[in-house]
């Protein structure tokens, strides 16, 4: 950086440490998508487990049928 330049670096003291760059708190806005998320994995499961379960009765329900067919 030349002397005529307008922005200017800050000197500081030997021994003295560089400050951090201040960081934003995203800690409640990752705890919110993360909450979210968690909701919509249980909803998707609680579907899948409904579709599950109507698969295998209707599994079942086919299987008697054949099985009735079969004594016939």
């Amino acid at each position: 950086m030349g002397q005529h330049s307008p922005i200017q670096k800050e000197t500081r003291h030997v021994g003295q440490k560089a400050a951090k760059a201040k960081r934003g708190s995203t800690s409640s806005n990752d705890t919110a998508k993360i909450l979210e998320q968690i909701a919509r994995n249980s909803t998707m499961r609680i579907e899948l487990d409904m579709k599950k379960d109507a698969d295998e009765k209707a599994m079942n329900e086919e299987y008697v049928r054949e099985m009735e067919y079969i004594r016939k």
